[in-house]
């Protein structure tokens, strides 16, 4: 093992263009209209600390082991609550050490505080980071060990809290879809982003920059519908065949929204209407999907992360076409659950599904396989 060792850093924008696009949609994409892409993206995917590291509470500190949910823990925010605690099974983990004589061990796709916002380690290179003393450099990396490893969901807007004392958070995968000229860039007029944590995830930084895209945050349901009134009567000012071609991304807010009444929600199953080529809804969990969206999606997007039984038998019972004889559960079991970056694409509309957009794993119409 080699001490010191630099690690290499890896780009967003360098990883994304790594994806491929299957076959028949070079042809299929152009001709998207009223698509709803559902992407099920748990909070832990990828993101892992060691279950030994220290975080406070008001009168203590605790190991992240011993934290139980509702449990007040320190943040840059104060103390925040613990709203879920995901066991991630053994991973390789890194000890990242700081020149103010802290350290953290994590996976390098965990997120740690910058003065640029957050990043992966991996992508840190003379970024300064938020400690509870102030901020401070990375000295130096050292590879650790393959250990068990675990996260948190912090009921907070940003989703922080202070691990050994170093401001540490929970790919985003839309921004590829949309900036990636394998996929879907260069498609739409305008993208309307509705996400409360927009500005501060750092993986969205090149798609917000787009001239095309506007960002909506601080949000709640009486916005969120205003919104979506003011984009539909922005469409109807045209004529139908002249209507710009939009998308709308709800990332990571509908389970704060209405789930029986939301425009959020009622809005996809009249998306084609309004030349609305993609909806994008972004979740943690599936439960929190409103039956009107879960009856008009088109594609499902699923990531690596997903551990609760309950969670994956109703995507199952949901998406039984996705798994094709295997079933959903066996398949994304053996092909993503503990996979990192990987994640299960469904065609709704095709019938097929991919691993990674790249490699054909079922086809409901025809035996082919790559």
């Amino acid at each position: 093992m080699d001490n010191h060792k630099p690690i290499k850093i890896l780009k967003v924008k360098d990883r994304d263009n790594k994806i491929k696009l299957p076959r028949e949609m070079n042809s299929y994409l152009p001709q998207m209209k009223g698509e709803v892409i559902m992407v099920v993206a748990p909070i832990a995917q990828g993101k892992c600390l060691c279950p030994n590291q220290l975080v406070e509470l008001k009168n203590s500190k605790k190991k992240l082991k011993d934290i139980k949910i509702g449990d007040l823990i320190n943040s840059k925010n104060g103390f925040v609550k613990v709203k879920n605690i995901f066991h991630n099974g053994k991973k390789e983990c890194y000890e990242i050490f700081l020149k103010n004589n802290t350290k953290i061990i994590a996976t390098l796709e965990h997120k740690i505080e910058t003065q640029n916002g957050m990043k992966p380690i991996k992508e840190i290179e003379n970024d300064y980071i938020l400690c509870k003393t102030g901020y401070t450099q990375i000295n130096y990396i050292n590879y650790y060990d393959e250990i068990e490893t675990i996260d948190l969901e912090i009921d907070h807007i940003e989703h922080s809290f202070f691990c050994n004392d170093i401001s540490v958070s929970n790919s985003n995968f839309v921004s590829n879809w949309f900036l990636n000229p394998e996929l879907a860039q260069g498609m739409f007029d305008t993208i309307y982003f509705l996400s409360n944590t927009a500005h501060q995830d750092d993986t969205s930084r090149f798609l917000i920059d787009e001239p095309n895209v506007i960002v909506f945050d601080d949000l709640n349901s009486a916005k969120v519908d205003d919104i979506i009134d003011n984009i539909i009567e922005t469409q109807k000012q045209y004529e139908k065949k002249d209507m710009p071609r939009i998308a709308i991304i709800f990332d990571d807010i509908i389970g704060s929204l209405s789930i029986h009444n939301s425009k959020a929600f009622s809005i996809a199953s009249r998306a084609r209407h309004y030349n609305i080529l993609n909806l994008f809804y972004i979740v943690q969990k599936f439960k929190s999907v409103n039956n009107v969206v879960r009856n008009n999606i088109t594609h499902l997007i699923t990531f690596a992360g997903i551990y609760n039984s309950g969670e994956l038998k109703q995507l199952e019972n949901e998406f039984s076409s996705v798994g094709g004889n295997e079933g959903f559960t066996s398949l994304y079991k053996r092909e993503v659950q503990s996979k990192k970056y990987n994640f299960l694409y469904g065609n709704l509309q095709t019938g097929k599904t991919y691993l990674n957009f790249d490699k054909l794993l079922n086809s409901n119409f025809t035996n082919e396989t790559e």
